[in-house]
């Protein structure tokens, strides 16, 4: 038999992301009894799938308010429900490790894999909010919620790769053979968890759903640079962008990982105008309605919820002596880091509030072809592989990403042309499985 020959590499292309919901939001869809939440999650699953994109992604908080209606609904529900009116694109649901069993979670994720024939990806979070609707105990910290991110891993993992290959064929008469030989049990005992195993769900079209994860603190960086295929983050700035891919990359390649591992995923918050003058124009409409006195308690939760900035001056620096210590934060840890930087900088507090607008993320504004030049910057520069363009519910947003932002990336060889080559999300990504 003739040796196998290793396969081409792919081009390097910027992968495409939006968020699975749109106008009217699941609270007005749960006012009306003829639809139901799920109808402008399908409106939107379908321009996406139209445009090209490469998945939709549901994220999801554990408390009622924490982020306008952000988890009004449960993700993986959510996207399993999406999975039969979508055919190519890739689901993302965000699920928290802190709050769930790892058996659970590799059925529940083998099971999204199968409805999907191959389209499941796991956002994995570790959660900083929420403890309160699970027992009477304290949100554990940072160091123990990875620790129990990292056994859940391993054991969800080890499930999904119970089954050896051949353990399930077809036979002559067109019914499955089990070969149970080929079906092993896992027998993990660790700190959090006992679990036998095996899975009781067949061999997963991925072998293993795409895991993405978020968390930018110590801990968070140091899973994701062992375990993450992708990681979501929170990098404002290019400088910022340059320091924490190097970081993770130099973390993963210490531990064997291949090259350009794990990918960076960045939300993308634009203000889209066909002008410029009308990209700034929309930029200071947003700012001239900002409440600044809700904006000092979303400040304040950015620096980690102890802060009190009641009596500081609008427009004067604030005090580095405010900062807290990082250490002492039991939850986004990240978050905190990128906002006490920006204090360090000399920012007022004006600025600060009008930057906790967008909670951390990267936020740019002009025309298509200006925003392109902002993406060109960072994928070039090897800090940006998937990104997050939201708003195709709109329809003049639509029409700016669909007829402007994209063809214009796709022009400068960025993105990918538009068709899905069938196959996996995996397989699409390009993250090959080592056997």
């Amino acid at each position: 038999m003739p040796a196998k020959q290793p396969r081409t590499p792919r081009p390097r292309t910027l992968r495409t992301v939006t968020g699975a919901g749109g106008q009217p939001g699941v609270y007005e869809l749960a006012l009306d009894p003829k639809r139901s939440t799920l109808d402008s999650a399908i409106r939107v699953a379908g321009l996406a799938e139209a445009a090209g994109f490469d998945a939709l992604f549901v994220p999801d908080l554990l408390r009622f308010g924490a982020q306008g209606a952000i988890g009004a609904q449960e993700p993986l529900l959510y996207v399993a429900a999406l999975s039969q009116v979508t055919r190519d694109i890739g689901l993302i649901a965000t699920v928290s490790t802190t709050f769930h069993h790892p058996f659970n979670l590799a059925r529940m994720f083998g099971t999204l894999d199968h409805l999907s024939n191959g389209r499941a990806a796991w956002n994995l979070v570790t959660s900083s909010i929420g403890e309160e609707n699970y027992s009477a105990d304290p949100l554990p910290s940072p160091p123990a919620r990875y620790a129990r991110a990292a056994e859940t891993l391993e054991i969800v993992h080890a499930l999904w790769d119970s089954w050896q290959p051949g353990a399930l064929t077809l036979g002559p008469d067109g019914r499955a053979v089990l070969d149970r030989s080929l079906i092993k049990p896992i027998d993990h005992l660790g700190e959090y968890f006992s679990v036998a195993g095996p899975l009781n769900i067949p061999p997963l079209p991925q072998r293993r759903p795409v895991l993405i994860q978020a968390g930018q603190s110590e801990e968070g960086i140091s899973l994701g640079a062992r375990y993450a295929e992708i990681v979501f983050t929170s990098l404002p700035t290019l400088e910022i962008a340059r320091e924490h891919t190097a970081r993770i990359r130099s973390q993963a390649a210490a531990l064997g990982r291949p090259d350009g591992l794990p990918l960076i995923f960045s939300s993308f918050h634009a203000t889209y105008g066909a002008t410029e003058e009308e990209a700034q124009r929309l930029v200071r409409e947003r700012i001239d309605a900002i409440d600044y006195e809700q904006g000092r308690a979303l400040l304040a939760d950015m620096l980690g919820g102890t802060v009190d900035l009641s009596e500081a001056p609008l427009d004067q620096p604030l005090p580095q002596t405010l900062l807290p210590d990082i250490a002492s934060i039991n939850g986004r840890r990240g978050r905190v880091d990128i906002f006490s930087r920006y204090v360090r900088d000399g920012k007022t507090l004006r600025e600060l509030i009008i930057a906790a607008q967008d909670t951390g993320h990267w936020s740019e504004a002009g025309t298509p072809y200006q925003l392109a030049n902002a993406i060109e910057q960072r994928f070039r520069a090897g800090v940006l592989d998937v990104i997050m363009l939201n708003g195709l519910d709109d329809p003049r947003q639509h029409d700016l990403i669909v007829n402007g932002l994209l063809p214009e990336l796709r022009e400068r060889g960025i993105v990918a042309p538009p068709g899905y080559q069938g196959g996996t999300l995996r397989e699409a990504l390009g993250l090959e499985l080592a056997s």
